[in-house]
């Protein structure tokens, strides 16, 4: 009896560490995308500021909203341990100036959003705020490429 009551324990602290482990790579799988994802916006928005694509309001504005809707989930996808992907150990370090940045990309993209509406001549300045606060981020908490 005593072996199967340990077996059966020993089972159940395998699935929760299988569990919590397959969480974390979810969280990075998750993050990565949406990485991937800001990047796909910022390309419709560049190609419209470059004149390699005809400037559309309604879609420079939902990219920029989407954006920063992605910047809100940033720290949520940067749980305590989930490291891994290009994430330095500085996230978790200084996890409240990740947040801070974090946040000022998705500042940064509403107010580019907003400035959709006033033309691709007013966008431009504001998008350039908002590779700035990407590229601030980076520099700070991701591995170099």
């Amino acid at each position: 009896m005593k072996s199967l009551v340990s077996f059966s324990m020993a089972g159940l602290a395998m699935a929760a560490f299988l569990g919590h482990a397959l969480a974390q790579e979810d969280l990075v799988a998750k993050r990565q995308a949406m990485m991937k994802d800001n990047g796909a916006q910022a390309g419709v928005v560049v190609k419209m500021i470059k004149g390699e694509a005809p400037f559309d309001a309604a879609a420079a504005k939902a990219a920029m909203e989407k954006i920063a809707a992605n910047a809100a989930e940033i720290p949520a996808d940067f749980a305590p341990g989930s490291e891994g992907g290009k994430a330095l150990p500085a996230v978790w370090e200084n996890f409240a100036g990740f947040e801070a940045d974090a946040m000022a990309l998705k500042t940064a993209a509403e107010a580019a959003a907003a400035a959709a509406d006033q033309g691709v001549e007013a966008l431009g300045p504001a998008f350039g705020a908002v590779g700035q606060a990407c590229g601030t981020c980076h520099q700070t908490f991701r591995q170099p490429s």
